[in-house]
């Protein structure tokens, strides 16, 4: 069951699908690549929601032009049609915004969070002893 379990960890995602690496069947596998693959997969869950918000937006205005396109001058449904547009809008200037903030958190904080392979990898231990 180990090896299942490490062929699922250092799996990679790309234009073959699901095709693990040629170490996935080593027991003793590298620490980079164990890191590389966990940043791997968190960069393609955060890509995966932000594909998901920008389709979600793209349907809820189509749908919202959609109701006021068919509201045939009635006014309370061009009001409903009207909010859901602003609603669309402002779910996708919080999904911007969030990117923003997590880039001033990483500058004030002096930790780069949006390239969080480079931080994992500088945070990690060393091997060897340390000589001063």
């Amino acid at each position: 069951m180990l090896w299942l379990s490490t062929l699922i960890a250092q799996s990679e995602f790309g234009d073959t699908g699901f095709t693990p690496p040629s170490s996935a069947f080593n027991e003793g596998s590298d620490t980079d690549t164990v890191v590389d693959n966990v940043v791997k997969l968190l960069s393609n869950i955060i890509g995966f929601i932000t594909l998901l918000g920008g389709l979600f937006f793209i349907v809820y205005l189509f749908l919202a032009a959609f109701d006021w396109l068919s509201a045939g001058g009635d006014s309370g449904k061009v009001e409903k049609a009207r909010n859901r547009i602003l609603q669309g809008v402002l779910g996708l200037i919080v999904m911007v915004m969030a990117y923003s903030i997590i880039g001033i958190i990483s500058h004030i904080i002096g930790l780069d969070l949006i390239n969080l392979g480079d931080t994992i990898k500088t945070l990690k231990p060393s091997a060897g002893p340390v000589v001063p």
